[in-house]
């Protein structure tokens, strides 16, 4: 069987780009940047969510034949009327999030958009200033999971969730619960459809997870795979560098020798995991997407490459 592998798309342009790289057969499309690139694939008003139908027919028309992901957006404040205002980690912004989802659950029955949804953990400080208590967040979002999950079976929604390990707290920005691996277990525990999003970047920006540990759980629905060199920054996202991974250096700082790379090659062709690999298209030509992804099926060990 072949391995599900392919790139994150923020905008058209590089939906279109991305699904002409050969070996790509999958796609994980980011609402957020579309949006930011004037192109939303829905909106969000008064509480409610409505899909843009022409843009979400034109997603499934050019990435066609495709496994179509989504990463939906994280938020950057807490204001009910934005869509990225709302918060796992406050109960009474619940109802609105669960019709982000109900959506989706309509989108990929209609167009096939969203076989996997991920999700980062619920934020609990901002700029370094605390909106919720850390233990609280979790609690509440682990309701906001067992209300989702409940929903997922009640609907016969056929997409997947994966909750996803994030980076230690920033003092500038937003800063998720997530970044240890008892955070993971205590969000999807009393569920059985909400599953994990691995992120080997993420893991490389804090030294309290443990993938082996998130293995564990059972059910990874998709693997974000970059890497970085590894050194946090308190008050920047610039750490998270989102380049491409490989077993040792070649001597290109676009490269990153990714610790324990054999390790994960042999978990994700074990498990079979779906690979999003998250790195910045623009530090890449369409020739070393190519080899890179001829490389990374090589890795896996499919045949032909």
């Amino acid at each position: 069987m072949e391995f599900k592998v392919g790139f994150h798309a923020r905008n058209f342009s590089e939906l279109e780009r991305v699904v002409q790289v050969p070996g790509v057969n999958l796609v994980e499309v980011k609402p957020d940047g579309f949006n930011r690139a004037g192109e939303p694939l829905y909106s969000y008003a008064d509480g409610g969510f409505e899909a843009d139908f022409v843009a979400m027919n034109r997603v499934t028309t050019i990435a066609k034949g495709k496994q179509i992901n989504v990463h939906l957006p994280f938020e950057e404040a807490v204001d009910s009327s934005i869509e990225t205002g709302l918060c796992y980690a406050l109960p009474e912004h619940h109802e609105a999030l669960l019709s982000r989802f109900a959506m989706f659950g309509n989108m990929h029955l209609t167009f096939g958009i969203g076989e996997v949804l991920t999700m980062h953990p619920p934020v609990f400080m901002l700029d370094g200033a605390e909106i919720c208590d850390l233990d609280a967040a979790i609690l509440n979002c682990r309701e906001f999971l067992v209300k989702l999950d409940a929903m997922i079976k009640d609907k016969d929604y056929k997409f997947q969730v994966g909750v996803e390990n994030v980076v230690n707290p920033k003092t500038a920005g937003s800063s998720n619960a997530g970044f240890r691996t008892k955070h993971l277990d205590t969000l999807i525990g009393r569920t059985s459809r909400i599953g994990i999003t691995i992120d080997t970047g993420h893991r490389l920006l804090t030294d309290e997870m443990s993938i082996a540990k998130l293995v564990s759980y059972g059910n990874i629905v998709n693997c974000h795979f970059h890497a970085n060199p590894g050194v946090p920054i308190d008050d920047s996202y610039k750490d998270d560098a989102h380049l491409f991974a490989v077993p040792e250096d070649v001597g290109d700082e676009r490269y990153i020798a990714l610790p324990h790379f054999w390790r994960h090659m042999s978990g994700l062709r074990r498990r079979h995991t779906p690979i999003v690999l998250e790195v910045k298209l623009d530090k890449y030509s369409d020739q070393e997407l190519a080899t890179y992804v001829s490389n990374l099926r090589g890795w896996l060990g499919e045949p032909g490459y």
